[in-house]
């Protein structure tokens, strides 16, 4: 490995690290308000649903992230 691809990979596990950080605590915010069912728990809960949805799209393809939203519901 050069220094100069040291430096990127330590650039990189910054960038992941800064990435990581608001994903665990938006999770915790989710675990955290998921005791208490009120409005603010169940639209948050609906957010992250519509999260997983789009992010399964581009990650897996349209059909695929439908069957993994339908499996569990039936």
């Amino acid at each position: 490995m050069t220094p100069d691809n040291a430096a990127c990979s330590r650039l990189r596990a910054w960038q992941e690290v800064l990435l990581w950080l608001p994903i665990a605590g938006i999770l915790a915010t989710a675990i955290w308000f998921s005791w208490n069912p009120t409005p603010l728990a169940q639209a948050l809960a609906a957010t992250f649903i519509a999260c997983a949805l789009i992010h399964a799209t581009f990650a897996y393809g349209a059909q695929r992230a439908l069957i993994f939203e339908v499996v569990p519901v039936v």
